[in-house]
């Protein structure tokens, strides 16, 4: 009876909040439906008619495997706070618990498997994201004997989280004060709470060192954050809750700053993506910001059970916040960054313009098979994004953005041998419905297969938005041009419908070589802009194509014996040539020449390094996050919110 008044409800549901938003403590009672919900029609279905009380219980996915930390579990919750199926939930609650290791002389006692597979190995990993669920469990569950039996195995696994090692990093720290926090709550063990309460310490400390550590990825970002909120919620005192919602209110910032309310999108280059985060279907970040934006709770209609990570947090978030997520704002630079060691300025950092219902983010440092490192979106609410990635990863991506126009510089090596014969930049600018116009050079294109060249422009309208990629050099430094254009422009076929897709190669051809290649560079100009801003898309083309970019490539040899540390100070040996040592840069710089605009960098490739970028803003040199709402410097926090 309840699953029927669900399904009547739910629709109602959506349909008010688009009209008039739920306040933000209605957001984790949404997701709790959604996911009760959508995870019995899935196990009905699984189901096939049998309705026989031997029928499997667990939810199995779409591979066939039953995962526990991340599905069952959390749907079990999910039933119990919509007040739908008890039954099935214990069911589920006793079949997820048979894969929690509770052998007496087992060394990973205490923890749980991902899949409910013998063959499966218990992990601490598997236990961070299985933990909120299965405290809340042991706290709400009735009747009392299984409440006893859901604190006897929280108990256990709090134990084991414990007696192990912490994970390394700010997310694996994040997950695991959030882990420890919750269960020692859920039975009454203060020694969760007082172990979360260092660990959360250490982040913070770290955050205001080092940075955020890393490019941005919405999915990581958002367990991160949802960790800290257990933290926050079963903080010990009042001096550790304060330094929990000190580092949520750095997260949250660095977040929301980039969140666009018209797609409840999360924007930016991505270091470790997911296809939900640069296509804009629903996921783990949507997910978060349901629990407290109304923007993100009447974009939500698909909560899958991990949804319940964050559902059944208590934590509100500050009204600052979410007006610093669904206000209006004037177009702003978020930049992150990571510092290098020594002389080196950064390891790793992010760029990001978010505009009035556009933005464009860029990265530097390594990009990954997995890394979306160019990323715009436009006005259009469903799936809005145009996003580049590198053919043949990893490779290094050097980029200096200002507002809506970034230089990048992708650096491949050892380019020939197996399995990197071919490598350069995919660019996927949209669907077919979505793109109103496309113009390659000068000329319209007329939808066949093209071969774009060197400094050539491919530019698209989409919606009320241009987006742009200028061609500047490819190959390895000193070569001569080929004749061959290293580009091409085609339609590809993606799922049901055709995507325009640009591919442009540091080297086309497939066919091995006797010794790899080194620093096979691909080099582009990307742009966004609002078609209110130009008269048209040929304009928009041509200032794209106007943009005049000098590339330099110059080589050094320094010597290193001057430099070492002589064990008689003062003494100046005569040296033999055999006895110098030399060490080798190659340096590339690029560099826009306008009048208008500041913009560069320069970059030795032989190591990768990023040795200085230039912009018409003047950014701290020891800034770790710098934006309109919060500004992050090595060793300090200074708060501010835009005027």
């Amino acid at each position: 009876m309840m699953m029927r008044l669900l399904r009547t409800l739910l629709p109602l549901l959506i349909c008010v909040v688009a009209v008039d938003p739920l306040p933000a403590a209605a957001g984790g009672g949404h997701l709790s439906m959604l996911a009760a919900q959508q995870g019995l029609e899935r196990w009905e279905r699984q189901r096939d008619g049998d309705d026989s009380a031997s029928a499997a219980a667990l939810l199995l996915g779409s591979d066939g495997r039953a995962n526990i930390v991340e599905t069952n579990l959390n749907w079990a919750a999910a039933l119990l706070e919509a007040g739908e199926r008890p039954d099935l939930a214990e069911r589920v609650i006793a079949a997820s618990l048979a894969h929690q290791d509770t052998a007496e002389d087992s060394r990973t006692r205490g923890l749980f498997r991902w899949f409910a597979d013998e063959a499966e190995p218990f992990s601490v990993d598997a236990t961070l994201y299985i933990a909120p669920a299965l405290a809340h469990l042991a706290r709400t569950a009735s009747p009392d004997d299984l409440r006893r039996t859901l604190k006897e195995r929280a108990a256990l696994a709090l134990q084991a989280m414990l007696a192990g090692d912490q994970p390394e990093g700010s997310f694996g720290t994040a997950m695991w004060a959030g882990a420890v926090a919750t269960l020692g709550g859920a039975v009454d063990d203060p020694a969760g709470a007082v172990a979360s309460a260092r660990a959360v310490r250490k982040l913070l400390a770290q955050v205001k060192e080092d940075g955020l550590a890393g490019v941005h990825s919405p999915t990581f970002d958002a367990l991160r954050i949802g960790g800290l909120r257990w933290a926050w919620q079963f903080a010990p005192d009042d001096a550790s809750r304060a330094e929990a919602e000190a580092a949520l209110s750095i997260y949250y910032t660095d977040m929301l700053q980039r969140y666009e309310p018209l797609t409840a999108m999360v924007v930016g280059s991505i270091g470790t993506a997911y296809t939900n985060e640069y296509v804009g279907d629903p996921g783990i970040a949507q997910w978060l910001l349901a629990c407290d934006l109304p923007s993100a709770i009447a974009s939500i209609a698909r909560a899958d059970a991990l949804a319940m990570y964050f559902a059944l947090a208590e934590y509100e978030l500050p009204e600052t916040l979410v007006a610093l997520a669904e206000g209006d704002r004037p177009a702003a630079e978020i930049r992150t960054r990571t510092p290098g060691e020594g002389a080196i300025p950064e390891e790793s950092s992010t760029c990001t313009w978010v505009g009035n219902g556009m933005s464009l983010g860029t990265m530097s440092g390594i990009v990954q098979s997995g890394s979306i490192p160019v990323m715009a979106t436009c006005d259009l609410p469903e799936r809005p994004t145009s996003y580049l990635y590198a053919i043949g990863a990893p490779a290094t991506l050097q980029s200096a953005q200002t507002g809506s126009l970034a230089l990048c510089s992708f650096n491949f090596d050892e380019v020939g041998v197996l399995p990197r014969l071919r490598v350069g930049v995919r660019g996927m600018f949209g669907r077919r419905d979505q793109i109103d116009r496309v113009i390659v050079g000068t000329h319209e294109w007329i939808g066949e297969p093209e071969a774009v060249g060197q400094n050539m422009v491919v530019a698209v309208r989409r919606g009320n938005t241009y987006f742009g990629v200028k061609i500047l050099e490819v190959g390895t430094p000193g070569e001569t041009a080929a004749s061959i254009k290293p580009a091409k422009l085609r339609w590809f076929a993606e799922g049901n419908m055709d995507s325009l897709m640009l591919e442009v190669f540091g080297r086309q051809a497939a066919y091995p070589l006797q010794q790899p290649s080194f620093d096979v560079r691909v080099g582009l100009l990307v742009e966004v802009a609002p078609a209110s801003e130009l008269g048209s898309l040929e304009e928009f083309a041509r200032r794209l194509s106007s943009r005049r970019v000098t590339q330099t490539i110059t080589r050094d040899r320094v010597r290193t014996d001057d430099v070492e540390e002589r064990t008689v100070p003062g003494r100046h040996e005569i040296r033999s040539r055999a006895e110098m040592r030399y060490a080798n840069y190659l340096y590339h710089d690029m560099t826009l020449v306008s009048e208008e605009l500041t913009l560069g960098l320069k970059e030795e490739l032989l190591r990768n390094q990023l040795v200085s970028r230039t912009l018409p803003v003047e950014l701290p040199p020891d800034y770790l996050l710098v934006s309109p709402a919060l500004t992050l410097t090595t060793g300090a926090m200074q708060e501010g919110v835009a005027e």
